[in-house]
């Protein structure tokens, strides 16, 4: 699914990088930080000329770059506050922009051209300059096991039309965004990774039992889902599978501390993390057992927070 680009890791990467003065340049921000190395291409056309060399520099036919922009379109579409459709749109934005630049629409290129030209434009934009077209000669590598070492160049770049044009094609799409209504996501989003998941089956169906609509989520998932009302977090800072990098942003130090303890299970209640009202609740313990521990010591806790207000 779409997500799966993603990860809670690469958001906490990107919010250090900013608290340290580094923000990520809009047009990268596939690359900085979903680190998609495999889904911006467009193959469906191609800037080279010379038809050899066409062959087997461009691909073959298709788009994932376009596929990724009308998925988190839709994403867009269906998100539920303000927040998560506009950043849904940036990041398909990102990708259509990637659909439409010939750097992205070649392969195998073995010198810096790629990183020349786009720096060139990133400088001309940051300059507010009306024409930031940029070009350079290109070299393409590649061996083949059937037709041996591959060799070819020529240049290629981008044009100020194109730049134009991928604002002119979004334009009309974030109109039409800004008018739609919002869809809200009933149920509570329930965090947890693989293993936390396994020892807290029972807290589950106990809420369910008890009208609870139960959201699993694993971290991955947790990037759409995260604008909820009610959330409950399984795990501390050391959980695995990226769980541990969303819940040890949500936790003091000494909280953190507490964990530590042998046999530690403990349940932290956090208010409007990510969004205005909003209530999480952290069950966590020293080990996995420690944390299915947490869920049965508190299920009816929880089951009043949940239910209540």
């Amino acid at each position: 699914m779409v997500y799966d680009v993603m990860g809670s890791e690469y958001e906490t990467k990107c919010l250090s990088s900013m608290k340290n003065g580094s923000f990520p340049h809009p047009a990268l921000m596939s690359y900085e930080v979903f680190k998609d190395s495999k889904n911006h291409f467009d193959f469906s056309r191609c800037p080279i000329s010379q038809g050899n060399t066409r062959m087997w520099v461009c691909g073959d036919g298709k788009s994932p770059a376009k596929d990724m922009y009308g998925k988190w379109l839709k994403e867009a579409e269906s998100a539920p506050n303000k927040c998560l459709r506009i950043y849904a749109f940036c990041v398909a934005a990102s990708y259509y922009a990637d659909s439409q630049s010939a750097l992205n629409q070649v392969k195998y290129v073995s010198n810096d051209c790629t990183d020349h030209i786009a720096s060139s434009i990133d400088r001309c934009l940051m300059d507010g300059s009306s024409d930031c077209s940029a070009s350079e000669m290109c070299r393409f590598d590649n061996f083949d096991p059937g037709l041996g070492k591959l060799y070819g160049k020529e240049k290629i770049g981008e044009s100020t039309s194109t730049l134009n044009k991928v604002i002119t094609d979004l334009t009309p799409e974030a109109a039409r965004l800004k008018e739609l209504p919002y869809v809200p996501r009933k149920g509570v989003v329930l965090l947890a990774n693989s293993i936390d998941l396994g020892y807290a089956q029972g807290f589950v169906e106990y809420l369910r039992a008890n009208g609870v609509n139960i959201i699993v989520s694993n971290a991955s998932d947790f990037q759409r889902l995260r604008y909820n009302d009610k959330i409950i977090a399984l795990g501390g800072q050391n959980a695995p599978e990226g769980v541990g990098e969303v819940t040890s942003s949500l936790l003091f130090s000494e909280e953190k501390d507490q964990l530590l303890a042998p046999q530690a299970a403990k349940m932290f209640v956090k208010e409007g993390i990510w969004t205005t009202g909003q209530r999480v609740l952290v069950l966590a313990g020293n080990e996995a057992q420690d944390t299915g521990q947490a869920c049965s010591e508190n299920q009816q806790k929880v089951l009043d927070e949940v239910k209540g207000g």
